[in-house]
């Protein structure tokens, strides 16, 4: 596979929306992904890789669930940020 389309993969968008945005709803990611199993999948894969965390808040009504990256999912992502700015440059 190459790069380019590595880096444009539905894991990759997420982790790096996640990145930008700290915080967000699944509602947000669900803008960027067209299928919500494309959506579903790529986040399960992306918690038990131990790169995104997803809280529950119990205490609202109706409850909410958050997802936010690990310390591990933010090294990573800055990575892949700084992989992508070295693609345009070329």
């Amino acid at each position: 596979m190459r790069i380019s389309k590595f880096l444009k993969t539905t894991t990759v968008k997420l982790l790096l929306f996640i990145y930008k945005n700290e915080k967000v709803r699944y509602k947000d990611l669900s803008n960027i992904v067209n299928s919500r199993g494309s959506l579903s999948n790529s986040l399960k894969y992306l918690i038990s890789d131990g790169l995104v965390i997803r809280k529950v808040d119990a205490d609202k009504i109706p409850i909410e669930s958050y997802y936010f990256l690990s310390e591990k999912g933010k090294k990573i992502a800055f990575h892949l940020e700084a992989i992508i700015d070295l693609l345009e440059v070329f």
